[in-house]
């Protein structure tokens, strides 16, 4: 079990299956193909108002209204890290797809690229006015976009945090997804 986490492993029963995440009553890992409930994962206060798996589908990430970010090993359950940072709930995170780590977003209006392996936080994103719901990285990580309840979207550098141009507007938010390489930019 790793720091700060709080809860009992699942025993590596769910290695090699696929599996899905849920945000039920009570939250847990699904065989996906089975729709069993293989294993709870507890120890977040509060709702789990996030999820995301790395590329291999090792890892999980639960954002959650106490403002933290757990990192789990799906394969035995077991919390392996807390990342702490955000002053408010966590409504958004994403792995990215080849290195190891996670950008965050939520009601404190900012996003936070952390290094999935030490906790550490790497580059902070300020700039929306309004909480960050929705996050997707590029298909090679070198950009992350993030998009605001207020309807804003906006391209940053991953490395560097930087804004890789102006914020763009719509009437309405919409989530963050990265379009096929017909476009090569988020939607």
């Amino acid at each position: 079990m790793g720091p700060d986490c709080g809860r009992e492993g699942l025993g590596g029963r769910v290695a090699r299956r696929p599996l899905t995440w849920a945000r039920t009553c009570r939250d847990g890992l699904w065989e996906a193909h089975t729709y069993r409930l293989v294993g709870a994962l507890t120890g977040q206060e509060g709702t789990v108002l996030s999820d995301a798996f790395n590329a291999v589908g090792r890892l999980l990430a639960s954002g959650g209204a106490d403002s933290l970010i757990k990192v789990w090993d799906v394969a035995s359950g077991d919390c392996h890290l807390t990342l702490q940072g955000h002053d408010n709930e966590v409504v958004a995170d994403v792995f990215h797809p080849t290195e190891p780590r996670i950008a965050s977003g939520g009601r404190d209006r900012l996003v936070r690229l952390w290094d999935a392996a030490t906790g550490e936080e790497l580059v902070r994103l300020p700039g929306h006015s309004d909480y960050v719901y929705s996050l997707a990285f590029g298909p090679d990580g070198r950009a992350v976009a993030t998009c605001c309840i207020d309807g804003t979207a906006q391209l940053w550098s991953a490395a560097t945090g930087r804004p890789l141009g102006p914020p763009g507007g719509r009437e309405r938010a919409y989530p963050c997804r990265w379009c096929s390489a017909r476009t090569g930019g988020p939607s």
